[in-house]
């Protein structure tokens, strides 16, 4: 019998996902009882803590195979990926460690890091490295399966703030919010630069931002 597993600060669908061992997250995700998940979460990579996700009985699966015959059978799971996009104006080499691996390569202005990553890790760090100038390096820190949909104060500031206008995530529509949403509507050349969330700056945001 199915049951309800409700999203605590960090997961995501492909943790959820392994944690009561299913190989592919759209298996919970696509699932008829989390029609209000997908209505609530169209993109399944945001969710938000306290959200609730159905979980489904495991549904056995059969094959055949001859008697007195050595046979294989292989299970392949959905990977997960970390995709970033590298907005620099310079190319650099890259060196990204999560989950006890490292992975590194060179990224041009544009440019996208995709790796595939463990499913339940929540922690990653980012080394960026100017091609010729190495000794200017920049380091961040990943906070994996922490940003919340667009659709709340938290995901605009984190937004914001991932975006390089300083911007505490607090979740309260505060001074320092309006303040850093002023200053990105001037970078932006939006139509009104007051500071005020809007539809066309929440809008503008999420695509500047998530691509």
């Amino acid at each position: 019998m199915g049951f309800i597993h409700v999203v605590d600060r960090g997961e995501c669908l492909s943790s959820i996902a392994q944690r009561h061992g299913f190989l592919d997250w759209r298996t919970l995700y696509q699932d008829p009882h989390n029609d209000a998940l997908r209505a609530l979460r169209p993109n399944p990579n945001l969710l938000v803590r306290g959200d609730k996700v159905y979980i489904p009985d495991k549904e056995p699966r059969v094959e055949e195979a001859a008697t007195g015959a050595r046979t294989v059978f292989q299970a392949t799971a959905a990977p997960t990926r970390l995709r970033l996009v590298y907005e620099g104006s310079l190319p650099n080499d890259y060196e990204l460690r999560v989950g006890g691996r490292s992975f590194t390569g060179t990224v041009a202005p544009g440019g996208l890091i995709d790796h595939p990553i463990p499913p339940e890790a929540t922690e990653a760090e980012l080394v960026l490295r100017p091609r010729g100038a190495p000794e200017l390096e920049d380091r961040w820190s990943l906070l994996l399966g922490e940003l919340e949909p667009i659709e709340t104060i938290g995901g605009v500031q984190a937004r914001l703030d991932n975006l390089g206008f300083a911007c505490p995530v607090s979740g309260v529509l505060d001074a320092e919010t309006e303040a850093a949403l002023a200053a990105y509507q001037r970078f932006r050349g939006l139509s009104r630069a007051d500071g005020a969330l809007d539809d066309a700056t929440r809008a503008d945001l999420r695509v500047f931002h998530d691509g």
